[in-house]
């Protein structure tokens, strides 16, 4: 879902949100938001833009306004035709007098679930995975932790492994209560967002806060954890003003980036790149590169 103000037009980041969705094969669909305040003029020049944008050779897609008042079999139709990747529907929707909101959750509710698709997801009967996204202590429960199950079940009373720390170590805990959309759960499965109480195995350790980092997960006793500072990934430059280049001797401090991947998010500092005479990218060019987290594996 690619959310443009309205009010505000197409953006660079818009721009940027479409780059990723497209190079990652993503199908997509865009919501117009803040239609109440945006003068008509610029509204109608937003839609315009996009449309233009949507319709060129790089894009390709057959953009469909979503009005209010449309039929919901009609919107059945665009939900079931959308992650075939030609067809782009487009929502105006207003937080403030609910205009679009009955469109809009209608065709969420038939988006068909890519649980099914998703190669990042495995069985529930695989060990257990959770990638951790936020922490809350809770007054009377202690430390939530909350996250998207990648593999396995969780089970109240189950040991894992939380971590990596900064040494690379694990801390062995066990899950005491689990929660699904607000209500209580015995068990939690693979593809499900759930929140844990989790407290130390031991006794005599303690939790805080200041134990979390993003990047760190939550995995089955069965899985032997082997923490990595350096990995290798193939890149696709959409944008950039200059070179980027590896770091030289005596330094070797190269390009660094900001990483995002899954939970985590962690400055990179580009260390090789391979299968280049110049050994250096530049705008639109696409590689095998080495990367080293900067501050914990």
């Amino acid at each position: 879902m690619i959310i443009v103000g309205s009010n505000m037009g197409v953006s660079k980041m818009t721009r940027e949100h479409l780059g990723i969705s497209l190079f990652l094969k993503i199908p997509f669909m865009v919501v117009l938001t803040k239609i109440d305040i945006a003068p008509a003029n610029i509204y109608e020049e937003t839609i315009s833009t996009l449309q233009k944008i949507l319709r060129s050779k790089l894009v390709e897609k057959i953009p469909i306004m979503i009005k209010q008042g449309t039929s919901f079999e009609e919107i059945n139709k665009y939900a079931e035709l959308m992650p075939g990747g030609k067809v782009c529907p487009i929502f105006s929707i207003s937080s403030v007098t609910n205009s679009g909101f009955a469109e809009l959750t209608h065709f969420l509710s038939r988006a068909s679930n890519r649980d099914q698709l998703n190669t990042l997801l495995r069985n529930p009967d695989a060990p257990l995975e959770v990638d951790t996204n936020e922490t809350f202590v809770v007054d009377g429960v202690g430390l939530v932790v909350t996250g998207i199950i990648k593999s396995g079940t969780a089970r109240l009373n189950h040991q894992c492994y939380l971590g990596p720390d900064k040494a690379k170590g694990f801390k062995t805990v066990v899950i005491k209560s689990i929660h699904v959309n607000r209500s209580p759960r015995e068990e939690a499965y693979s593809g499900e967002y759930a929140c844990f109480n989790i407290r130390p195995l031991k006794a005599t350790e303690k939790l805080t806060r200041n134990d979390f980092r993003k990047g760190m997960v939550l995995l089955d006793i069965s899985i032997k954890p082997e923490p990595i500072w350096a990995f290798e990934a193939e890149v696709q430059v959409l944008h950039h003003a200059t070179t980027i280049t590896p770091g030289k001797q005596p330094i070797y401090v190269g390009y660094q980036a900001m990483l995002h991947c899954g939970v985590i998010r962690q400055s990179v500092n580009l260390k090789k790149i391979y299968q280049t005479e110049e050994e250096l990218l530049r705008n639109e060019d696409r590689g095998l590169v080495r990367f080293r987290f900067m501050y914990s594996p």
